[in-house]
């Protein structure tokens, strides 16, 4: 997964220079248009979390808090549809004109989905601290940068992608801030779920167990 973000990253920047130095644009690699590689491979990210969180699931039989887990996975997946169908964007059209005087909330999506991230804290907090202390710390960290590349960058840029529009290089850097958090944020989670199943879910450990041993002679 890093290996894959740190190309596309650096075919977003070579996009970049293109455009910014000769006014050629990479449509496919830039990481401010949608339905192209990055695009795609964000919702791959996303959508894969979500079978992570399924599989923790389904194998957690009789474990605590087992329900979470599968709220997780409609969360993930809700989020990867998303990302593909643009559904956040759509927000914020509408409601434009209501908060013209706040350069802050152009995209006002963010004001919906920030409530949101906040009703998210408060029901899964009894989960979160039932959670061993390495998993709490890389889950948090995990979630801010994924947030704050969210919806904290989409904040900041706001104001210049009103008043000079999404080519300006200013928002362009906000921009691509926004998006490595983004992706930094969702492979950093899928690294801790696949380091949690691999410490806590007993199909696995078994799995493990059992390639371990050596054949009789």
């Amino acid at each position: 997964m890093v290996t894959v973000f740190v190309v596309l990253l650096l075919l977003h920047l070579f996009h970049l220079y293109l455009f910014y130095t000769r006014g050629v644009s990479l449509k496919s690699v830039n990481f401010n248009e949608e339905h192209n590689f990055p695009s795609l491979f964000a919702t791959l990210n996303l959508a894969f979390s979500g079978y992570l969180l399924f599989y923790i699931f389904i194998q957690g039989k009789n474990r605590p808090y087992r329900k979470s887990w599968f709220v997780l996975c409609i969360i993930f997946c809700f989020l990867a549809v998303d990302e593909y169908g643009i559904i956040h964007e759509g927000l914020s059209k509408p409601y434009r004109q209501y908060v013209d005087q706040f350069d802050f909330l152009y995209f006002f999506w963010v004001v919906p989905y920030s409530m949101l991230v906040i009703l998210f804290v408060v029901a899964f907090l009894k989960f979160f601290l039932h959670l061993p202390k390495k998993y709490k710390w890389l889950f948090s960290l995990s979630g801010i940068i994924f947030v704050f590349g969210a919806i904290g960058m989409e904040i900041i840029g706001a104001p210049r992608a009103k008043h000079f529009g999404r080519e300006d290089y200013l928002y362009t850097t906000y921009n691509t801030i926004e998006e490595c958090m983004e992706f930094i944020g969702i492979i950093l989670f899928n690294y801790t779920l696949m380091s949690y199943i691999e410490d806590f879910v007993p199909h696995r450990k078994k799995s493990r167990a059992v390639i371990g041993k050596r054949p009789n002679s």
